[in-house]
């Protein structure tokens, strides 16, 4: 939290001497103006009062990773997911822990009757895009096993033959609730997705002739350059041997079993998910594929200023409100 809160009064302190600046230069000088008892022609007096200096423009300062804090400082308002809600409602109060807060509160909204009966929820889930973010928080700090569900590992496929790419053939991969017949990678990123066809929803079946689906190594395409870029102006984005950053093309909402499902009509972000880092996550339908993953990607590079010490939406709505900042 301290860390994206010095970011954004860097960029309020670089405002400040701008406008402090240019008011200084635009200053007049009293001394310009002749003297009343001088004679036209004269010569003037040398200046001797002081002139504003300009003040020194912040300079930034180096990346470095933040690690795992346990500081314990100002505490969030618990959010609100509305009454019918419970699992995070009782970790609020103090009745459950985080780990188990974490483990249920998918379940819970997925399938009522794997978690305990008093943790079923009585109604619809509020804000589902909040919600799993603030799931996905909460797993940062949790035991490994229990933020399982929100946070998997997920490999890269195999490498390209001499006849081109196959995505589709590696083994599906299953992640919160949906099923990803296809993924493919290029440099760190790997992208998770499903060809539409036969009345389900995807990526157009367009393809190029080396066999990858156009709009797939478009995202690609976009995601390896926006990264050089966004580095080049000094965000970080560190690089794990083995663990892609992940785009995943398809979520539209969080399935329910036996029932209609939570909707996600728009891409976002989760602070915490798949190779236990930052994960887009994107609705079907959206159809810009250079503009939306650099976006999105950018939002990954703020998440890299978390410390994860606060857990709390007023620090989503902190992010939130910089959204502007991606574009």
């Amino acid at each position: 939290m301290r860390n994206a809160l010095a970011l954004f009064s860097a960029t309020v302190v670089l405002a400040a001497v701008v406008l402090t600046s240019g008011a200084a230069q635009a200053a007049p000088d009293p001394a310009a103006a002749p003297a009343a008892d001088r004679a036209v022609g004269a010569v003037a007096p040398p200046h001797t009062e002081p002139r504003v200096a300009t003040p020194p423009v912040p300079q930034p300062k180096p990346f470095k990773e933040a690690p795992l804090s346990t500081a314990t400082g100002r505490t969030a308002a618990p959010p609100d997911f509305g009454p019918g809600e419970r699992v995070l409602s009782a970790y609020h109060q103090g009745k459950l822990s985080r780990d188990d807060a974490v483990r249920y509160g998918l379940g819970a909204v997925r399938s009522p009757r794997s978690v305990p009966a008093h943790l079923r929820p009585t109604g619809a889930v509020h804000d589902p895009q909040r919600y799993l973010t603030y799931l996905s928080m909460l797993a940062a700090s949790a035991d490994p096993a229990a933020a399982r569900t929100i946070a998997p590992d997920v490999t890269v496929p195999g490498a390209a033959t001499a006849a081109g790419y196959d995505d589709c053939a590696a083994e599906p991969y299953d992640y919160l609730g949906v099923t990803y017949r296809c993924r493919a990678s290029a440099g760190e990123f790997l992208v998770l997705y499903n060809i539409a066809g036969g009345g389900r929803p995807g990526i157009p079946a367009d393809a190029n002739p080396n066999g990858r689906a156009k709009a797939v190594q478009h995202l690609l395409n976009a995601l390896s350059i926006a990264v050089d870029e966004y580095r080049e102006m000094g965000y970080p984005l560190p690089v794990r041997d083995g663990k892609p950053w992940v785009l995943v093309y398809g979520v539209d909402e969080i399935p329910l079993i036996g029932g209609a499902g939570l909707p996600i009509d728009a891409p976002f972000v989760l602070p915490f998910g798949l190779n236990q880092q930052a994960t887009m996550l994107v609705p079907n339908g959206q159809d810009d594929w250079d503009y939306l993953p650099r976006h999105e990607l950018f939002h990954v590079m703020q998440y890299q200023y978390w410390d994860r010490s606060d857990v709390g939406l007023d620090y989503l709505a902190l992010f939130w409100a910089a959204r502007s900042s991606a574009r």
